[in-house]
C-alpha cells in the first residue's frame, strides 16, 4: 500500500484530472483510471463506471411464495439499503403466512450484499437464542467521517444512526487510526416464534459481504440450516465508501472498516462460509431439494 501524504495524493489526482478532461470514450477512461489506481499499490481497491443510479431490481424479485401446505419461500436477492422498506413491507404483509407455516426457505443465491440493517425484520423468524456479532474497527479520515454521516438514512435504526455519528466524531478527532470497538455484540430478542420451526438459507459463491454477515448471524440459530455452496468470502472488510476519480462518472470503491475476526485469526475473506449441506450442479433444483429435505 502506498504511504504517500494527502498532498501527494492530491497532486497525483490533479495531474490525472487534467488528462481526464481530454478523454472522450469509456475505454480511454478505463485505461486512465487503472493508471491512476496504480499509485495506491493496493490490489483491494476497485474502480469502475458509476452506474448505481441506473440499477434497481424490480419489486417482483423480492417475493414470498407458498410452495405447499407447510413450506414458504422468500427470495432475498440483495441487501441493498434502498430495498429495506420493500423487504419490511413484504414481511409485514405476509406475517400470518410466515407464522402459520412450519418451514421457511430464504433464497440468498446471488445476493452480493448491501447493508446490515436491511434484513433486520427477518431476524424474528430465525431467532432461537442470543446471537453474537463481531465488532468492527473503522479507519479514521475526513473522507470516511463524511461518508458515515452522508449515509444516514431515515430507515436506519436509531441506535445505528447514533453509533455512526459517534464514529464520525471519533474519526475527526483521531485521523489515521482505527476507531470503534473490539467488543462483540450480544443480541437478544424478546420472543422465540413457534413458526417457522425450521429454516433453510440457500447460498452460493455470489453470496457476499452483508449476505455473509446475515449467514454468520443466522447460522447461530437452532432453526437454521445453511444449504448450497461455499459463499464468496468477501466480508471481513466492509462499510464500502465511494469517491469520484479523475475521469467522468467513474468511482473508486474501498472498504472503511475491518471485522475483528481478522486480528482474532477467524477471517473468512478468500475462504467463504461452508454450508452445512453442500449442493452442486448435480442437484438441478435447490429449492425443491430444500422443500423435500424438510419432510425427512
Amino acid at each position: 500500500m502506498h504511504q504517500g501524504t494527502k498532498h501527494e495524493y492530491e497532486e497525483h489526482t490533479r495531474a490525472f484530472q487534467q488528462r481526464a478532461d481530454t478523454v472522450q470514450d469509456e475505454k480511454g477512461c478505463a485505461m486512465l483510471c487503472m493508471d491512476w489506481l496504480k499509485w495506491f499499490k493496493d490490489r483491494h481497491l476497485q474502480i469502475g463506471p458509476d452506474r448505481m443510479g441506473q440499477l434497481r431490481r424490480p419489486d417482483s424479485d423480492f417475493a414470498i411464495t407458498v410452495l405447499d401446505s407447510q413450506t414458504v419461500l422468500f427470495r432475498l436477492p440483495t441487501m441493498g439499503l434502498r430495498y429495506k422498506p420493500l423487504i419490511d413491507s413484504i414481511l409485514s404483509n405476509n406475517q400470518d403466512v410466515l407464522e402459520k407455516h412450519p418451514y421457511l426457505i430464504v433464497d440468498c443465491r446471488g445476493n452480493t450484499g448491501g447493508a446490515f440493517s436491511t434484513w433486520n425484520s427477518l431476524k424474528s423468524y430465525l431467532y432461537t437464542g442470543p446471537v453474537i456479532t463481531d465488532g468492527m474497527l473503522y479507519w479514521a479520515s475526513d473522507d470516511n467521517a463524511r461518508y458515515l454521516l452522508s449515509g444516514l438514512q431515515p430507515e436506519m435504526p436509531k441506535a445505528q444512526k447514533k453509533y455512526y455519528k459517534k464514529l464520525a466524531k471519533a474519526m475527526k478527532k483521531s485521523p489515521g487510526t482505527f476507531v470503534g470497538t473490539m467488543n462483540a455484540r450480544r443480541e437478544q430478542l424478546n420472543i422465540v416464534l413457534p413458526n417457522p420451526q425450521k429454516v433453510v438459507i440457500l447460498v452460493n459463491g455470489r453470496c457476499a459481504s452483508s449476505c455473509e454477515a446475515f449467514v454468520l448471524w443466522a447460522q447461530q440459530s437452532r432453526k437454521v440450516t445453511i444449504m448450497g455452496s461455499q459463499t464468496a468470502g468477501i466480508a471481513d472488510y466492509g462499510a464500502v465508501n465511494t469517491l469520484s476519480v479523475p475521469c467522468h462518472n467513474w468511482l473508486l470503491a474501498y472498504s472503511t472498516a475491518r471485522s475483528n475476526r481478522v486480528p482474532d485469526g477467524r477471517g473468512i475473506d478468500n475462504l467463504g462460509i461452508p454450508p452445512k449441506i453442500m449442493l452442486d450442479d448435480q442437484t438441478p433444483d435447490w429449492i425443491e431439494f430444500a422443500r423435500l429435505w424438510f419432510k425427512k
